[in-house]
């Protein structure tokens, strides 16, 4: 008996503790509502806007005309200018040949293009071009054909990767001087 006496009074500590920690045991009634504060000025819109113009499908807006046609390589049909970079100072197109026998880079005059549309898109040629065969081989390492090239300013950078693919290729420079359309391997 007097370990259920013991038992109960524990029982009861640890209850009457637990409710006074939840915060439900003895609480009190809700206070009365405050008065309502001073309200802040209320906002008000501003003058409409005038409606904007309707939007138009920009694609929708341009117009193309094919005003300078080269093709490359006229006896093979898969002739190819791939990468193809302009140089502005001289009015020069450079654009890698991926179907020519050799490395080469295919020089091409823009001088003479103007607006006018050409007559028929698809045989008209107004372009010419010269060759720039590239080396196949710089510092004894055998090259494959150009992958890439840039111009910036006067200066044309072509990357070659090597025959062999377990060997670095090369990044080769050439520098194009003045209006001359044949640019100096350096």
């Amino acid at each position: 008996m007097k370990k259920v006496a013991q038992l109960c009074t524990k029982t009861t500590l640890a209850l009457a503790i637990s409710l006074s920690l939840t915060g439900c045991f003895l609480e009190g009634d809700n206070g009365e509502v405050g008065a309502i504060g001073i309200q802040g000025v209320a906002c008000t819109d501003g003058a409409g806007g005038t409606e904007g113009a309707n939007g138009i499908d920009a694609n929708a807006s341009i117009t193309l005309g094919l005003v300078g046609r080269i093709q490359l390589n006229s006896d093979d049909p898969e002739g190819a200018a791939e990468i193809v970079q302009f140089h502005s100072a001289s009015s020069t197109i450079y654009a890698i040949n991926s179907a020519a026998d050799e490395p080469t880079i295919e020089i091409i005059d823009a001088s003479t293009l103007t607006s006018d549309v050409l007559a028929n898109p698809l045989s008209s040629e107004n372009l010419t071009s010269i060759t720039l065969v590239l080396p196949t081989e710089q510092n004894s390492v055998q090259l494959a054909g150009p992958t890439s090239l840039t111009v910036s300013g006067n200066w044309m950078a072509v990357a070659m990767p090597a025959a062999d693919k377990a060997t670095n290729g090369m990044v080769l420079y050439c520098f194009i001087t003045g209006l001359i359309r044949h640019p100096q391997l350096l």
